[in-house]
């Protein structure tokens, strides 16, 4: 659809020449666009009013060529999708316009079509994404139920033992030295007579507090079950972890709670050695515990 276009005093548009176009793009007779110019926007969608009309006036203020796209329904009632290419004539006294309507309907529908297989797609990447997190999450929370001792919070015996593995392979192939500590909660039996159950694991969460805040970095302190504990004590040898452990019970006979409760701990230490098993490691600091 070719036609001229001149603007009218208050923006109003005239047509002194509207192509054959017109029947085929608007359902307009040519004639009678040229006879009333407002049919046109009687076509133009009433949201897309606005739009164009700021669109033309820019264009005509900063003389440049004007391309906009809006909808329109013809007097047919068919939806259709327009481009609209302007440009002004070139000395024109009188603002004439050349302009060519295109009817990008077929285009605009492929377009959306795109689109909409586009939004599609990233949502269902959005709900991939999310699966795979929650996946994540339940496995790192299974993972935890599985390691981790549910009265005091610490690793249990399982995770004890994974990380006994990995680190007496680590100290036997770097030459490091690695004591493991056997631990016994001693009193909380008769606590359990004296005061009940729950007097007892009330004891045990105290005393695995303690563990917990006086470990250093790159100790690992389990629960191995009933009233067992056992540290891992890498980069350290079995006087320092004698130590160590001497420091922890110093600490337990301040804790008002835990003396109160009659709670004492006793330890056997046992250091690597480069024939040693993870098995056989346990085995010794269980002797010195029991000696």
């Amino acid at each position: 659809m070719a036609f001229h276009w001149r603007p009218g005093t208050h923006h109003v548009s005239a047509y002194p020449w509207v192509g054959q176009g017109c029947s085929a793009v608007l359902g307009l007779d040519p004639e009678a666009l040229v006879a009333d110019p407002s049919l046109l926007w009687q076509c133009v969608d009433p949201d897309d009013r606005a739009p164009l009309k700021a669109a033309k006036l820019k264009a005509r203020r900063e003389h440049t060529v004007l391309r906009h796209r809006f909808r329109i329904t013809t007097l047919q009632g068919e939806r259709r999708w327009l481009e609209l290419l302007g440009y002004p004539e070139p000395g024109s006294a009188d603002g004439l316009w050349h302009c060519l309507a295109a009817d990008i309907s077929e285009q605009q529908r492929r377009l959306d079509e795109l689109l909409d297989l586009q939004q599609s797609q990233q949502q269902q990447q959005q709900r991939h994404h999310q699966q795979a997190h929650q996946l994540a999450e339940a496995h790192a929370a299974l993972l935890r139920m599985s390691t981790t001792d549910m009265l005091t919070g610490l690793g249990n015996r399982l995770y004890f033992e994974h990380s006994l593995l990995r680190a007496v392979t680590l100290a036997q192939r770097l030459g490091r030295t690695l004591s493991l500590a056997r631990l016994n909660a001693r009193g909380v039996r008769g606590l359990n007579a004296r005061a009940g159950l729950l007097a007892g694991d009330q004891a045990l969460q105290s005393l695995a507090r303690l563990l917990s805040q006086r470990q250093r970095n790159d100790d690992i302190v389990a629960r191995l079950g009933g009233v067992e504990f056992a540290l891992l004590l890498p980069q350290t040898d079995q006087p320092s972890a004698h130590q160590l452990l001497a420091q922890l019970h110093d600490a337990l006979l301040r804790d008002d709670s835990l003396v109160a409760a009659g709670i004492r701990m006793g330890w056997g230490v046992a250091e690597c050695r480069d024939a040693d098993s993870p098995d056989s490691l346990m085995v010794r600091a269980e002797a010195a515990l029991r000696g």
